[in-house]
C-alpha cells in the first residue's frame, strides 16, 4: 500500500512521472477478506486524464493502492485581492514595464522584428491585462490611468 489515501475526482495527481486530472474514483464493492490483515482496506479504481501537451487525450486506470509513487498534488490558488495588500503604483509600473520587455524581447525572433510590429497581438494582450487587473481591484479603489 504505496499510495495512501484515494483521491477525489477533479484532483490532480502524479502517476508513473506524468500529471493526471481524476476522472473517475469507484471503491470495490467486494466483502473485506476475513482472512486479511485489519490495515488492509478495500481497492480503489482510479480513471485518469493526461493533462500533459505531449498526453492531450490519454486515460489511463490504476488501482490506486497498488500503484507504486502515486500520489495527488496540491493546487495552487492566486491569492484573493485585499485592500492593503496592493503595491504602490510605482512598483505596480515597473513590473507591467518588465512584462512589457520580457514578451518583446522573448517575442523578437530577428533585428527588426518583434512584438511591437503590427499583427503581434501586444496591444491586445495589454488590453486584456488592463481588464483584468482593473475587475480584479476593490470596490472604490481609485488607480491612476497612467499606471494602466
Amino acid at each position: 500500500m504505496v499510495a495512501g489515501f484515494p483521491p477525489e475526482v477533479g484532483q490532480v495527481a502524479r502517476v508513473r512521472d506524468r500529471h493526471w486530472v481524476v476522472a473517475d474514483v469507484a471503491r470495490s464493492t467486494q466483502p473485506p477478506n476475513v482472512m486479511a490483515s485489519a490495515a488492509e482496506t478495500p481497492q480503489t479504481l482510479v480513471e485518469l486524464s493526461s493533462v500533459e501537451d505531449d498526453g492531450f487525450g490519454e486515460d489511463l486506470s490504476v488501482v490506486w493502492e497498488l500503484e507504486p509513487g502515486a500520489r495527488v498534488l496540491q493546487t495552487a490558488t492566486l491569492p484573493r485581492p485585499t485592500t492593503g495588500r496592493f503595491d504602490d503604483p510605482e512598483r505596480l509600473d515597473a513590473f507591467l514595464d518588465a512584462v512589457r520587455w520580457g514578451a518583446i524581447a522573448s517575442a523578437a525572433s530577428a533585428p527588426g522584428e518583434g512584438a511591437s510590429q503590427p499583427g503581434s497581438g501586444m496591444a491586445e494582450d495589454e488590453s486584456v491585462l488592463r481588464a483584468t487587473i482593473l475587475m480584479h481591484l476593490p470596490a472604490g479603489m481609485a488607480v491612476e490611468r497612467s499606471v494602466l
